[in-house]
């Protein structure tokens, strides 16, 4: 039996190269309890030395489409 199905869904995520930092904040990103997360699960998010969270490469390299 099949129980899930893969669809396109549009999704807004931030302009530029972070998560959280370089002045933005994904609405997908959380760091609720110290960690972020983000609930796309395109990739795993690693802080960097100056405590902002790079984007994961599957998410920077996501294709804009025109409205």
């Amino acid at each position: 039996m099949i129980y899930h199905k893969t669809v396109l869904l549009p999704i807004k995520v931030s302009y530029g190269d972070y998560c959280w930092g370089g002045d933005r904040v994904c609405e997908h990103f959380d760091n609720e309890g110290g960690y972020g997360i983000c609930d796309l699960d395109i990739g795993f998010l690693k802080r960097d030395k100056a405590g902002d969270y790079p984007k994961p490469d599957k998410c920077k390299n996501l294709k804009e489409v025109n409205k």
